[in-house]
């Protein structure tokens, strides 16, 4: 899924087809913003949530601030009037919940870019992204547990590991904690899966941090008794 530099360089080029993938993304955008016919919004939607799985368009995505628009359309059609304990319910799906799936599945798609990560960890991002959970779609649900462990999984927690406990209660607040383990019980497999699979990231992060804050205590423990060694050699050998 994700491309080297140089690749997405080569596929890219400074050509015209680059020029015109651009100008398509930029239609379909605004095409979003100027129908009211729910179909087309549907359709368009969910061509952008597909362009979202090639890294190629993503600088294209950062120009025409699709995720802003994937955003915007979770903050608008969310049901936030969801029952803080129910679990989704199989359900026909209506336009509105199409909307929800197609633009969750958008940031799904896309969450692994480090800089898309970055726009996402924005504090009312986030709180976007933690309401979504009680979306009675469940597609719009699993695609927003996706999302959040790969937040999880920043940048700043593999090379900043003393920072990563911080980090991750952002993202999985003590709410967010409590909704996945409701749906770790859940009678969807997959829906179970995928926020069994959050909770164990979650401990995952918290012992490595642990680990490192042990790993950092002793090797000043070892710095400290290397020094008290050398200034007892110092005085041995001292007049």
């Amino acid at each position: 899924m994700f491309s080297s530099l140089d690749r997405l360089q080569l596929r890219t080029g400074r050509n015209a087809k680059s020029s015109n993938r651009f100008k398509y993304l930029q239609n379909l955008v605004d095409e979003f913003q100027a129908t009211n016919v729910a179909e087309h919004k549907e359709q368009i939607l969910a061509n952008l949530s597909n362009f979202a799985y090639d890294p190629i368009n993503y600088a294209a995505f950062e120009r025409l601030n699709i995720i802003d628009l994937f955003l915007d359309v979770i903050d608008i059609h969310g049901p936030w009037s969801a029952q803080e304990d129910s679990i989704p319910e199989p359900r026909t799906v209506q336009s509105r919940d199409r909307l929800l799936d197609f633009a969750s599945g958008g940031l799904c798609n896309c969450c692994n870019f480090v800089h898309f990560q970055n726009q996402l960890m924005a504090t009312e991002n986030l709180e976007i992204l933690h309401r979504s959970l009680s979306c009675r779609s469940w597609p719009t649900v699993k695609s927003t547990i996706a999302v959040l462990y790969y937040l999880m999984d920043h940048p700043r927690n593999k090379y900043e590991p003393d920072k990563a406990a911080a980090l991750v209660s952002t993202v999985a607040t003590k709410s967010v904690i409590a909704c996945m383990h409701r749906y770790s019980r859940a009678t969807d497999t997959s829906l179970a899966n995928l926020a069994t699979a959050f909770i164990r990231r979650m401990q995952e992060v918290e012992a490595r941090r642990s680990t490192s804050a042990t790993q950092c205590m002793e090797q000043r423990s070892m710095i400290f008794q290397a020094h008290r060694t050398a200034i007892g050699a110092t005085s041995a050998f001292a007049p």
